[in-house]
């Protein structure tokens, strides 16, 4: 299937969730990272069972801890 990660088309398997997702783009302290599908915020505790489909719109972004 064929998502968009932060803008670019990328090519994953059918079933890929969005936690396997950050493992596949080898995301460090993925903890600190917030992804959004379609617009949507994914809880991290949510991430391993929420499936990608074709077309989704994926967003990956740094949290910034104030310092």
């Amino acid at each position: 299937m064929v998502i968009t990660v932060n803008g670019a088309k990328t090519e994953l398997p059918e079933g890929t969730s969005a936690e396997e997702l950050l493992a596949l783009r080898r995301t460090e302290a993925p903890k600190f990272v917030s992804v959004t599908v379609n617009g949507s915020f994914v809880r991290q505790t949510e991430r391993a069972s929420r499936l990608l489909c074709e077309g989704d719109r994926v967003e990956i972004l740094p949290c910034y801890m104030g310092g």
